[in-house]
């Protein structure tokens, strides 16, 4: 089974590459033990999320389908095309999700900002739209085989 590791984490890679990339995410193998490896979702709007794949013969595409299919995923795919505040963008959804706030709140802001030439229309249009990143609808508790996969976030 040892040397089908390298070949498993290979193709779950390459799939997840595949279905995320083209909406600007990084996805990257963040590490490998005996009984799990860990491919870490990176995107410049939002923070990093982890998912931990069981290293056993299961390719899990019911898993990367799940993750694939995760709101916070959608909600980076409607971005709009051209972002001059990315950072600001990014910071201000990490600072939602830190201090616990709500759609609401975040809302508010987008609309002060935006009303202060701080944020453009669209981006304040995506932000109230887009959120708290990666809210309780992301967490992988009700994934396929939860039971073999943990997930966590930083931020």
């Amino acid at each position: 089974m040892s040397d089908d590791r390298p070949e498993l984490e290979r193709l779950v890679l390459a799939d997840l590459s595949a279905r995320l990339t083209p909406n600007g995410w990084k996805v990257e193998l963040q590490g490998v033990l005996d009984s799990a490896f860990t491919i870490a979702l990176s995107h410049e709007l939002t923070t990093p999320y982890l998912v931990t794949f069981r290293n056993d013969t299961t390719f899990h595409l019911d898993l990367i389908e799940h993750v694939t299919s995760l709101p916070e995923i959608e909600v980076i795919a409607e971005a709009p095309a051209q972002l001059e505040h990315t950072n600001l963008l990014r910071s201000m959804r990490q600072a939602a999700q830190a201090n616990r706030w709500s759609d609401g709140v975040l809302s508010i802001i987008a609309r002060v900002l935006l009303a202060n030439d701080v944020l453009t229309e669209d981006e304040a249009t995506w932000l109230e739209f887009a959120g708290v990143p990666w809210s309780e609808d992301d967490r992988l508790d009700s994934a396929p085989s939860a039971d073999d996969v943990g997930q966590s976030q930083s931020g």
